[in-house]
């Protein structure tokens, strides 16, 4: 184990000089959150889109859990593409992610409520779709008390995230719908929104969580599904319109099979203004 890949809020994580499988090791005072995500793996063990489970074990105080390797991140070829590095089609890439709709489907069905969704956990590769990291992952049947501290602003990426999630804190299935919708317009515009240089000085400003989720909230609720999907294909304000609805309501009311034939059946004249041509270098993501 040498190549350290990648981190987040509460584990590192480390691929085998072989490429073989990566393990995630819990930093410290988070041992009870790897111990969670190992329960959410061993329930989705055969859900397509989600990697495969090796191993899990506890050891003086800390806990590693052994996953499938896949690269190809989502965010590394957006942010690849903004520094010129690589090019791709963004929004036939867009259309791409919102065909895996189903995967969240799945994992919703049983009883597992993602809470983080975003290009940074979204891997796309020659042989399909996975969805990763399951930190901020809940159980739809767990009560707040019996959650972990999903109030902590760090411990997920608020700027893909709704404004019930911001205030309230605790993922629900809703909001693993409108940072899916959020994720889908980000893509689709090549890597950016409406809002970024707000939120850059939101975030940069460094203000408590209380302030800064107030403030993040205003500013969500400044920009119209309209203005974030200008010049995109009419189905990506629909479906963020939707998505933005569907938090006030039951989650079982939200037509996912609809969506998904919405975007298939989308006029590839209409997915294709020149504005938004990208190249993909062949391979990157192989």
């Amino acid at each position: 184990m040498s190549q350290k890949v990648g981190f987040g809020a509460h584990s590192n994580v480390y691929k085998d000089e072989g490429g073989r499988f990566v393990v995630k090791w819990a930093l410290p005072d988070s041992v009870r959150q790897l111990r969670k995500e190992n329960t959410v793996y061993l329930r989705l063990q055969g859900t397509p889109g989600i990697l495969k489970h090796y191993s899990y074990g506890e050891h003086s105080g800390t806990a590693y859990l052994t996953l499938e390797y896949a690269g190809g991140s989502l965010l590394s070829m957006l942010d690849m593409a903004v520094r010129g590095i690589g090019c791709f089609d963004c929004l036939d890439l867009a259309f791409t992610i919102a065909s895996t709709l189903p995967i969240l489907v799945s994992i919703h069905m049983q009883g597992v409520i993602h809470g983080d969704i975003h290009p940074g956990n979204i891997l796309v590769l020659s042989s399909g779709i996975k969805l990763i990291d399951f930190g901020s992952s809940r159980f739809s049947r767990d009560s707040p008390n019996a959650s972990f501290n999903y109030a902590d602003t760090y411990g997920y990426s608020p700027y893909y995230s709704g404004v019930e999630r911001i205030a309230h804190g605790l993922p629900t299935f809703q909001d693993d719908v409108v940072s899916f919708a959020y994720t889908l317009v980000h893509v689709a515009d090549g890597g950016c929104m409406p809002w970024d240089n707000d939120f850059a000085e939101v975030m940069g400003s460094d203000p408590s969580p209380q302030l800064m989720a107030v403030q993040l909230i205003v500013l969500k609720n400044s920009f119209s599904a309209q203005q974030l999907c200008k010049g995109l294909p009419n189905v990506f304000e629909s479906f963020l319109t939707a998505a933005l609805t569907f938090q006030k309501v039951r989650w079982r009311s939200f037509n996912y099979n609809y969506w998904r034939e919405q975007f298939n059946i989308t006029p590839y004249s209409e997915v294709h203004p020149p504005s938004k041509r990208y190249r993909f270098l062949k391979g990157l993501t192989e």
